[in-house]
């Protein structure tokens, strides 16, 4: 039995059709999230996205030639925020594989292959959620450093109920996070979950100031950030910030902060927002599919990504 198989799902390989060309995308699940419920935001590509741009025949993305997604979906756990990236490394190898085969990683003395403009590559997007999501993209990039590899292709960021760009801005829901896995939520007493909840935030907080005050750590919260912001494999990307009101675990207020800090470092020149309002974390698509598909099909086209499949699919 896969050891993996509770944690990701694929999607099938792609047929041979002349009238479609692929794309890949990777969602990365919030932490904890039962992959079942994950892989549910595969039908954003496999099905919707196509009935979307059908619909909208006339605009420029509808009159495109469909693109045939390939989905990878991973989930993560909030243990994995605790624990050092290379203790991390052999949950996400499945992740790693599929980018391998689908081209996305290059030893990186392959520098004239990737300088190589004909070089043939499919788009790849990342969709992820809540700052789980975007720890497993930190992981991701860790193990790909410690491999001496690459990644190329990476067209579009979609980041869904995150990112916290200051470490400080989610402790009080990062503490409720720690306190579900301490405790059986549905059988726990709100007053004692209030209680245990207080206690790990003060914890936290104790464990924050001495990393960062005493021993000049940077927490995982704000080093994750500043890879969406700076690495080299991603910080060129566009990307979409999704994220509501009634978000208790990732505020309103912290996601636009993380968009204006994206946008003042300079290196993307696409950095959207949307605001769900009223939808709660990472339960945007749930309350609103027909919205979220829309914003999400509008920004892969202003992002160029449907540009880019259409174009390569004219030449193959």
């Amino acid at each position: 039995m896969d050891a993996h198989a509770d944690t990701t799902a694929r999607s099938p390989s792609p047929k041979n059709d002349a009238e479609e060309v692929t794309a890949d995308v990777v969602l990365l699940g919030w932490a904890d999230g039962d992959i079942r419920y994950v892989s549910k935001y595969v039908c954003i590509y496999a099905k919707e996205l196509r009935a979307w741009s059908t619909a909208t025949k006339g605009d420029d993305y509808g009159n495109q030639r469909p693109i045939k997604w390939t989905e990878f979906a991973i989930g993560s756990k909030t243990v994995q925020l605790l624990k050092s990236f290379a203790s991390s490394h052999a949950d996400i190898e499945p992740l790693y594989q599929f980018l391998l085969d689908g081209g996305h990683l290059h030893p990186e003395d392959e520098a004239a292959v990737l300088a190589d403009p004909s070089t043939p590559s499919r788009p790849l997007v990342f969709h992820i959620f809540s700052n789980g999501g975007v720890n497993t993209l930190a992981i991701l990039l860790n193990l790909v450093q410690h491999r001496h590899m690459r990644l190329t292709n990476v067209r579009a960021l979609l980041l869904d109920s995150c990112p916290t760009p200051i470490s400080k801005m989610a402790a009080w829901g990062g503490a409720g996070v720690y306190t579900d896995m301490l405790l059986p939520t549905k059988y726990t007493p709100r007053a004692l979950r209030a209680v245990v909840q207080g206690i790990t935030f003060g914890v936290m907080h104790l464990s924050h100031a001495i990393t960062v005050g005493l021993f000049g750590c940077t927490p995982r919260i704000d080093a994750n950030f500043e890879t969406l912001v700076a690495h080299p494999a991603l910080r060129s990307v566009p990307r979409l910030l999704l994220y509501s009101q009634d978000d208790e675990l990732v505020s309103a207020e912290s996601v636009r902060l993380a968009a204006q800090k994206m946008r003042e470092a300079g290196y993307a020149e696409v950095v959207e927002e949307h605001d769900f309002g009223d939808s709660a974390h990472v339960q945007h698509y749930r309350k609103y599919p027909a919205e979220y598909v829309r914003v999400v099909g509008e920004f892969l086209q202003r992002a160029g990504v449907a540009d880019e499949v259409s174009a390569r699919g004219d030449q193959e």
